[in-house]
């Protein structure tokens, strides 16, 4: 939670002050350093880190070193060619980063590299990776290097290449939506709006993060990617470009009525109603921010388990989707009862693609132990569990007294 820290304080000072997109990307990085002392803090960071007392590496090192090198040079060449000649990333997502990508972007990235490589290297006590096979792999023409953590990596890089750019386009939006707006004189609607739009600028926030910073040496490390096709589809069709083409051709489950023309406004129904939207999708932000800088779609990074996931297990997705169905109330209908059933139909088809992404994400890190156990805990000591186990208190005390009478 330390990491939301710079973030949310850069978010209020620009409010108030103004400030550009560079500084938005500043307190990213500003967050990921937090986060890093955080982590190098912990116990967990013992584990992984280890002090130095010599920085001249051996042979052995060296040559890891070198391979860990030649393996980011091509992983980021190929970002670049894919991102530099797909039409979808340079007139769409990569639109809000165009002012920050020239050559002197490429010329420190290329400086950064060997240093980060070295640095990262000597602290991390297990330092060989799948970075230092792929570079095996690539220095030898296919000869040498394990494939299995070859093919791990490319996967992995292939989600970090399209998401990312995605994430960190849509954090620049939402800034800019959000220090653009006038707080003064609004409405309750207009509030309940404007703070909308903060808990999904906090949730890409984190998100941006999580796909930048895959480092083993912070325990970000991608462990495993999704094995099955169906799971990666059903979350890849709720990302850009293919889920304006799916929604509005098969789930548009809209008809321009939401919950602030169905209340009257100054109701109290309507306080408690806009209130339940924040609710929701405060824990929405809660549960993106809980990942820390392991937020990644597709790819188990360790199990999380604080925040609103030591009550369920898909709290993102459950107070998402209730902040859909709340916010567009498919049930009113300036349309009639049918146009009514319909909105409700596909909504309940939305909610049901989220429903599929946990049911595969959840066989995918069952692989993990860790996880197999956070399952049992969530059974016994959830929040549905805590409801069923209340629920029968009052129900054995009412039987009790009934007996009494």
């Amino acid at each position: 939670m330390l990491g939301l820290t710079p973030i949310a304080l850069h978010l209020a000072y620009a409010c108030f002050y103004g400030a550009d997109d560079s500084s938005a990307i500043f307190a990213l990085l500003a967050a990921i350093c937090v986060m890093a002392v955080q982590y190098a803090l912990s116990t967990e960071g013992s584990v992984h880190l280890e002090r130095q007392s010599r920085w001249l590496p051996a042979r052995e090192a060296r040559a890891r070193i070198f391979e860990k090198t030649v393996a980011l040079y091509v992983l980021f060449v190929g970002a670049g060619l894919l991102w530099a000649r797909l039409p979808y990333f340079q007139d769409g997502v990569f639109g809000a980063l165009k002012p920050y990508i020239d050559e002197r972007a490429g010329a420190v990235l290329i400086a950064v590299i060997p240093v980060y490589v070295y640095f990262s290297d000597c602290i991390t006590k297990q330092p060989a990776d799948s970075y230092s096979e792929f570079g095996k792999f690539i220095l030898s023409l296919g000869r040498y290097g394990c494939r299995r953590e070859c093919r791990k990596l490319l996967s992995a890089w292939a989600i970090k290449m399209f998401f990312w750019p995605l994430m960190i386009s849509g954090f620049l939006s939402l800034f800019r939506e959000v220090t653009t707006a006038n707080f003064s004189g609004l409405s309750w609607p207009q509030l309940v709006a404007i703070v909308s739009i903060i808990a999904y600028y906090f949730d890409v926030a984190f998100a941006s993060i999580g796909y930048l910073v895959t480092a083993r040496w912070l325990g970000g490390e991608i462990r495993s990617v999704c094995p099955t096709g169906l799971g990666i589809a059903v979350c890849l069709i709720c990302y850009k470009p293919f889920w304006p083409v799916i929604y509005d051709n098969f789930l548009a489950s809209e008809d321009n009525i939401v919950w602030s023309d169905w209340l009257s406004a100054g109701s109290l129904l309507s306080y408690a109603w806009g209130s339940a939207i924040m609710i929701a999708l405060g824990i929405y932000a809660w549960a993106s921010v809980s990942f820390g800088y392991r937020f990644s779609n597709l790819t188990n990074r360790g199990i999380i388990t604080a925040g609103p996931y030591r009550w369920t297990k898909h709290p993102a997705y459950i107070s998402k989707n209730i902040s859909w169905w709340l916010v567009a109330v498919p049930f009113i209908s300036n349309q009639g009862p049918a146009a009514a059933v319909t909105c409700c139909v596909m909504l309940g088809a939305n909610s049901y693609v989220y429903y599929l992404r946990a049911r595969h994400e959840e066989r995918h890190l069952r692989e993990e132990a860790a996880y197999q156990q956070y399952e049992r805990f969530i059974a016994q000591h959830g929040a549905i569990a805590r409801v069923r186990a209340a629920a029968r208190e009052i129900l054995g005390l009412y039987r009790w007294k009934a007996d009494l009478t």
